[in-house]
């Protein structure tokens, strides 16, 4: 109830900014023979707010006759809504107490008005907050909504005044009221009549093309003629000046047709040329096989209408219980303004942008980082990448982020999981000591991966402040967060499962569930059919029913969480989403995948891939303080890549890297054309043939000075001694072979486009970050080749010194060793190589979880201090 309580009071106080009523000034309470409420007085509220005060948690007092008191939905919000506005018009969401004040940043305190007895509130009674005229909007089950803010310029409490039109047709409890009134304020629409706006009016070829000459600032017309467009008309400069950049067509008559209505598609098509024409229509295209009528779009108007929805600037209509696209539907000019104001403000937000520079540096930049757990790929290689650029990490004590498995010793608070609370007040308490986040939200709210598949409360407040906190965060610093789609299984050794445990539950997740589409794919609908299979019946399982139902509930309560993240990720720099442990088939899976790919807004990603998220997210935030996108070509070889990646995958293994390089920011162009990087990847059931090839264009791209990335999610050994013999490191970006096909992908391309930014463009280079470099791309090759292909299969003891003997006296370790050692690496965009690889040894083995998937090593160079490597 509370959620939807926020919601509301969200939507009634943008309203309020909007066009709320405003209420007169405060008499004394005068009840009528109905016992009517027609003016509420609130006292014990500060009549200012200091610059880095903190928000005062204090209960207001209230002067009527029929005593009123805040709804109880809200007695833990000490009785009183808090929310900020930098700009003093958009509105961010409820801040909780205590929350320190910034300079210029207006701050609106909201109160819920509810009378005893049997007492209500007028149709419009007035309101006073500490003798200042009050917004007040009335909720549809008689309670009071009552804003008031505190001014940026001096912080003394002010009245807020309605944003005022001339249109008598537009009410300001419309949907479309804000909307209309930004285009009208920006110039950009203006009424059909002194008083009259006509929202419901299509909106007619002219209207529309006289909008966007508006908002190009009306340049000299030069287009072509048309002979039902006479000289002097309104529209006439508009028509001329569309037809001339392309950006609307005639009927191939000599006519125009300017008073033909536009439909919803047409729309998309003329507003996607125009922003073609200024070269701001970029490359996001949204699928739109999601809409029940995705058919029904024209085939000329798709690509149009899937840039428009996967901008946002177009969103479907809610018609009978789902929510269609209805392309053909004419456009009415509530819905255009609607449009435009999406469109203008996502102008505006690029225009606000980084500017590719030639050169960058993020050195001394530090990003605060809490990782999905302890294993070394989540936190030992994030810093790795920070120390080849010469960023600082600060991670919280692992003691706070460990995942321990069943037999190993638990964390100081007892548990074999992370400290939930503890972090979130970490982060708090740091939030000044960085320049910006990044958050494993399987960490912060459920104490790690792992344990996110086990825990299983239904009562969410908690972890839904904490991602209101992060949003809240967000508005002063760039935040990054990632988080999961729980996997098919549980996990081994947690919680007294076993690997038996493990292969049961993840058939049970992959036994076929039904199907859902249009607007029976809801939240409830999903977990309702948890239990069920795609026949309607139960699914059988030997698992026991308490288990089943604790993983059922576990299921639940991760996609509640997840559901709410995504609609509340706008303010987030990214908010990426990994499928953990999936299967290309009709799963549990499957359901939530549709549903959450839904809810993703620009700054959102979800593919396949887990354990690599960690070190994207670093890669992410690199390439944003660079302000420019790396441009990759990827070439494959085996012939698999159009396949599924592998057993863990729904995606094939080219939809898995062009949704991975999307994710990082980077661009993907044509074999054939210009890129900063080539990527070569290795599929699955590659030939010897495919292989040689493969090896041979990495030899080629080195002798040629081509940096390049490598992938090889070929799973085979067939190639490896090759592989150290005959190929080159020195221009080299990045390399992996580990875990999954996602994870290979993830991990090369973030090490491979954080080295290639900074060889590109940092303009403060130290020999330390190719230090660094090396150390990284030592553990790549020790770790994926010697260790996973060839050790690992036979590994007993996990002891350090078990594992150093197992890797040590592998041969394979020794051919890696030789083919690093003395090696020279390119250390600038011009093919300078003054950096060798000098003599290492590996030492001080270990493994964090206690199973021979996850284990780390130190790497230590002559005279050089040591990093930590993980396997």
């Amino acid at each position: 109830m509370r959620q939807g309580v926020i919601c509301m009071l969200i939507a009634a106080l943008v309203l309020q900014l909007a066009g709320g009523v405003v209420a007169g000034g405060a008499e004394p309470l005068a009840m009528t023979t109905q016992e009517t409420i027609r003016t509420v007085a609130v006292s014990g509220v500060p009549t200012a707010l200091m610059r880095g005060a903190r928000l005062p948690e204090r209960m207001p007092s209230f002067h009527t006759d029929a005593a009123c008191h805040l709804a109880d939905s809200w007695q833990s919000w000490s009785g009183m809504v808090w929310f900020s506005s930098p700009d003093g018009e958009h509105i961010s969401k409820p801040l909780p107490a205590g929350t320190v004040t910034e300079p210029g940043v207006y701050y609106y305190l909201g109160l819920v008005l509810e009378p005893d007895g049997l007492a209500s509130f007028s149709d419009a009674p007035s309101v006073t907050v500490c003798g200042t005229t009050a917004a007040v909007q009335r909720l549809e089950d008689g309670r009071l909504f009552v804003c008031v803010r505190y001014g940026s310029d001096d912080g003394r409490l002010e009245g807020l005044l309605p944003e005022t039109l001339p249109f008598r047709d537009v009410s300001r409890r419309a949907w479309y009221f804000e909307s209309v009134a930004y285009a009208y304020r920006q110039g950009l629409m203006s009424g059909t009549g002194t008083t009259e706006f006509e929202p419901d009016t299509a909106t007619s070829r002219a209207m529309l093309v006289q909008v966007l000459y508006r908002l190009a600032g009306q340049p000299a017309a030069a287009g072509g003629e048309f002979s039902d467009v006479g000289d002097g008309v309104w529209y006439a400069d508009a028509v001329s000046w569309a037809a001339g950049a392309q950006i609307v067509n005639g009927y191939g008559n000599g006519r125009f047709g300017p008073d033909d209505p536009v439909t919803r598609e047409q729309t998309a098509a003329i507003l996607y040329r125009y922003a073609a024409w200024y070269d701001l229509a970029g490359d996001g295209e949204a699928p739109l096989s999601g809409y029940p009528d995705a058919g029904t779009v024209s085939s000329w108007a798709r690509s149009a209408m899937g840039w428009a929805v996967g901008a946002g600037y177009l969103t479907g209509s809610a018609e009978d219980g789902a929510v269609l696209l209805r392309p053909q539907a004419l456009a009415v000019r509530a819905q255009t303004a609607a449009i435009l104001a999406r469109f203008c403000r996502s102008l505006q937000k690029q225009e606000h942008a980084m500017p590719r520079a030639d050169y960058f540096t993020a050195r001394g930049t530090t990003v605060l980082y809490l990782p999905l757990d302890n294993r070394p790929v989540n936190d030992l290689r994030v810093e790795a990448l920070a120390d080849s650029t010469g960023m600082n990490v600060l991670l919280p004590p692992e003691d706070l982020y460990a995942t321990r498995l069943d037999g190993q010793t638990t964390n100081a608070n007892g548990t074999q999981y992370g400290d939930t609370h503890a972090l979130l007040q970490w982060v708090l308490d740091n939030e000044d000591a960085c320049d910006m986040l990044i958050v494993s939200m399987d960490q912060l709210l459920s104490g790690g991966l792992v344990n996110s598949r086990w825990e299983d409360g239904t009562d969410l407040t908690w972890e839904k402040d904490a991602i209101d906190t992060l949003s809240q965060i967000a508005a002063r610093k760039p935040v990054y967060v990632f988080d999961t789609v729980m996997r098919l299984a549980t996990t081994a050794g947690y919680q007294g499962l076993d690997s038996e445990a493990y292969r049961l539950f993840r058939s049970y997740g992959m036994a076929e569930r039904g199907e859902l589409t249009g607007h029976n794919l809801t939240v409830d609908n999903i977990i309702a059919g948890y239990p069920y299979g795609a026949d309607g019946e139960r699914i059988e399982t030997t698992l026991d029913d308490e288990l089943v139902e604790h993983y059922l509930a576990a299921r639940a309560r991760k996609l509640r969480l997840t559901d709410y993240l995504l609609r509340h990720a706008e303010s987030f720099a990214a908010c990426v989403v990994g499928v953990d442990d999936s299967a290309a088939r009709i799963s549990v899976q499957t359901n939530e995948i549709r549903y959450l790919q839904r809810l993703l807004g620009k700054n959102c990603a979800l593919f396949c891939g887990t354990d690599e998220l960690g070190m994207m997210a670093f890669t992410r935030a690199y390439a944003d303080c660079a302000g420019w996108n790396s441009r990759l070509s990827v070439h494959y070889f085996g012939g698999y890549e159009d396949s599924v990646a592998d057993a863990y995958d729904t995606s094939t293994l080219r939809e898995s890297v062009e949704q991975h390089i999307t994710a990082l920011g980077a661009e993907l162009v044509d074999w054939n054309e210009q890129s900063d990087a080539v990527v070569l990847v290795l599929t699955r059931g590659a030939s010897s043939t495919e292989c040689s090839r493969y090896l041979a264009a990495w030899e080629e791209n080195c002798r040629n000075g081509v940096p390049t990335i490598v992938i090889d999610a070929s799973s085979a050994t067939q190639h490896l001694p090759q592989q150290l013999e005959d190929t080159s490191l020195q221009w080299l970006m990045g390399y992996s072979a580990w875990g999954t096909a996602a994870n290979s992908v993830g991990i090369a391309l973030s090490m491979g486009l954080t080295r290639l930014q900074w060889l590109q463009g940092e303009q403060d280079p130290q020999p330390e970050d190719s230090e660094a470099f090396a150390r990284e791309l030592i553990f790549a090759y020790m770790k994926d080749i010697a260790y996973c292909r060839y050790c690992r299969p036979t590994i007993k003891d996990l002891t350090p010194e078990g594992i150093e003997q197992a890797l040590l006296r592998q041969n394979m370790t020794t051919r890696v060793e030789t083919a690093l050692k003395d090696t020279a690496l390119v250390t600038g965009p011009d093919g300078v190589t003054d950096y060798v690889i000098p003599e290492f040894r590996l030492t001080d083995f270990s493994a964090p979880l206690g199973r021979s998937y996850e284990i780390r090593f130190r790497i230590l160079f002559p005279n050089a201090g040591p990093w930590f490597t993980e396997q």
